[in-house]
């Protein structure tokens, strides 16, 4: 559908994504073998986590951010019903 996103300076360096890929390395590091990560994540952190996908920042307000976010965390309601 080709959403058309101007560059921002933390998508330029990518330093947001890195820092957030970095944060989930550790977070799974943390974690003994052979667990799952949590099931159920906040509504909250799936906005967040979106926000931060499209946009590189987790406090994004512009209608892409809004609009993508939701979408992400109706998908992930349907998923959690079906499941």
């Amino acid at each position: 559908s080709g959403a058309h996103l101007r560059p921002t300076r933390a998508m330029a360096t990518g330093s947001s994504r890195k820092a957030s890929r970095m944060a989930a390395v550790d977070a799974m590091k943390s974690q003994p073998m052979g667990t799952a990560p949590p099931a159920h994540v906040s509504e909250s952190a799936e906005l967040r986590a979106a926000k931060t996908y499209i946009s590189g920042s987790p406090n994004c307000t512009s209608q892409i951010c809004r609009s993508y976010s939701r979408r992400i965390v109706a998908l992930a309601q349907d998923i959690d019903r079906i499941l």
